[in-house]
């Protein structure tokens, strides 16, 4: 749930465990990690669903995706755009249904194809 551990906490606490900086840290370490492999990387925001309390941090996390991806020109999915105000999609605050799940699968595979993305032999990833 990008970053955030209601396990460790009291539910309501909606303290990242991650930070912003570790987040901006762990993609840059993705994109070399995948560049060093020649994996072609392509960046997702999280989707959660519009009535959530934790979207604000979920947005924080999105904001740092969309600006690495548009720094180190890794391309981008904007799933949370496409879906913010479906919440029916949703069985909690971050989770698809089926519905969702499949809707989901459709955008992205649609995204891909319209920008012209081909795997590479060496693979794809979608983070």
């Amino acid at each position: 749930q990008a970053g955030l551990d209601k396990t460790r906490h009291n539910p309501d606490d909606l303290t990242p465990r991650v930070s912003r900086e570790e987040y901006r840290e762990i993609l840059y370490d993705l994109i070399k990690q995948a560049s060093l492999h020649s994996i072609q990387l392509i960046l997702l925001t999280r989707p959660y669903a519009p009535e959530t309390k934790i979207g604000y941090n979920i947005a924080f996390y999105n904001t740092i995706t969309k600006e690495v991806a548009l720094g180190k020109s890794v391309p981008l999915i904007d799933v949370q755009e496409h879906f913010a105000t479906q919440s029916s999609l949703f069985v909690d605050d971050t989770h698809f249904n089926a519905e969702g799940l499949r809707l989901m699968a459709e955008f992205v595979h649609d995204e891909l194809s319209k920008d012209g993305v081909k795997a590479s032999n060496s693979g794809m990833l979608l983070f």
